[in-house]
């Protein structure tokens, strides 16, 4: 095969590294390893692995279903930062103070724990510390987030 190394590779830049690539890298390794026992060429073996890289993410096996809300999210944080961008004056939905947007954090208006998805109508910019301390003091106390009037 021409280019061995650039499979697993391939497999790394489609899933992310670490525990997301696992499953697809056994599938992968497990096509392998069934076609060299089934005696196939190599031609058959690099046409086979092609193929697999190149399914959707939604057809894969059980074990493979987050990653395709994990694809969702990145794309939505983009477009989320695109529009905030494009707005005049960036200001965070929470606080409604103005915000620095490389500074902003990336955050589910409904969690996804709580049922939320990882679409752009599920997602705003928003302070790191309101993201996180501020969000996370009212949900410990179980209460709804105060509404701050904009000035």
């Amino acid at each position: 095969m021409k280019n061995q190394n650039g499979y697993v590779g391939r497999v790394l830049k489609k899933h992310g590294g670490w525990k997301k690539s696992l499953g697809p890298t056994k599938k992968m390794l497990r096509m392998l390893l069934d076609s060299l026992y089934e005696g196939k060429t190599e031609q058959e073996i690099e046409a086979s692995l092609i193929g697999l890289l190149e399914t959707k993410k939604n057809n894969s096996e059980e074990g493979d279903a987050t990653f395709s809300s994990t694809n969702t999210w990145r794309e939505t944080k983009a477009s989320m930062r695109i529009k905030a961008a494009l707005e005049t004056a960036a200001r965070c939905p929470i606080c409604k103070a103005r915000m620095v947007l490389p500074n902003s954090s990336d955050d589910h208006k409904t969690r996804r724990a709580d049922g939320g998805s990882s679409y752009p109508d599920n997602g705003d910019l928003v302070h790191p510390y309101c993201n996180t301390g501020f969000k996370n003091y009212y949900d410990q106390r179980a209460e709804p987030l105060p509404v701050i009037e904009f000035p």
